[in-house]
């Protein structure tokens, strides 16, 4: 019966554990033309299939290795779906379920990111902080 106990309270253990752990990264997680992504980025607008969509406004901030910030406040995790030289598709899913996955695109001057998200809305944001 002892064993018996000890099985079970050393599942519930492993399984509550299991549930709350974040993606932890010990190094770097993108390739160098991606690492302009680190820092703080201001939203300013969306476009979707009824032309330029405002919403409220907030920042998103990246932060080395594989975690990022919504409005100084929740955190979550990156999970790359995929990254070559020509896309890089990251997973939002830890946390805004909605958006799940997005394309994301920066101009040659690193100031400008394009997120291009699964339900074809393309929100741009602006650096504010490296």
């Amino acid at each position: 019966m002892k064993k018996l106990t000890f099985l079970l309270t050393t599942l519930i253990i492993i399984a509550f554990i299991s549930c709350k752990k974040e993606k932890e990264y010990k190094s770097e997680i993108f390739i160098e033309k991606y690492r302009v992504i680190y820092g703080t980025w201001q939203y300013k607008y969306s476009i979707g299939e009824s032309g330029i969509v405002h919403k409220a406004d907030h920042t998103i901030e990246f932060i080395p290795y594989g975690k990022f910030r919504y409005n100084n406040g929740e955190t979550g995790s990156i999970n790359i779906i995929q990254q070559t030289d020509d896309a890089l598709i990251i997973d939002f899913g830890s946390l805004f379920p909605d958006v799940s996955w997005a394309d994301i695109g920066f101009t040659s001057t690193g100031d400008t990111m394009n997120f291009a998200v699964v339900n074809g809305l393309n929100s741009l944001y602006v650096r504010l902080s490296k």
